[in-house]
C-alpha cells in the first residue's frame, strides 16, 4: 500500500524533473548563439547531442504512436547514437 508522502514524493519529483525539462530547453535556444561550432566545438557538439535528445523526448512523449511516428523516433535514434559517438 502507498502512503500519501510516496504519493506526494512522485509528484515533487516529476514536477522537478518537468521544470528541468523545460530549463534544458531555453538554454539549449540561448546556448546556439554562444557556442559555435567554430567558438566552441566541445559545447556544439554538446548543444547537438541534447537537441537530438529532446526531439526524441518530444517524439516518444506523443500519446498515440503510428506507424510515421514510430520511423521518425527509430530515425532520430539514428541520429542520436552518431551524435554520442562523435
Amino acid at each position: 500500500m502507498e502512503t500519501n508522502f510516496g504519493t506526494s514524493l512522485r509528484c515533487v519529483v516529476s514536477l522537478v524533473l518537468c521544470k528541468l525539462l523545460i530549463v534544458l530547453k531555453q538554454t539549449l535556444y540561448a546556448a546556439l548563439g554562444v557556442l559555435t561550432r567554430r567558438a566552441s566545438p566541445e559545447g556544439y557538439q554538446l548543444l547537438r547531442v541534447i537537441s537530438s535528445y529532446l526531439q526524441l523526448d518530444s517524439w516518444i512523449g506523443l500519446d498515440v504512436h503510428t506507424e510515421s511516428t514510430v520511423d521518425a523516433i527509430e530515425a532520430e535514434l539514428l541520429v542520436f547514437d552518431a551524435e554520442l559517438k562523435v
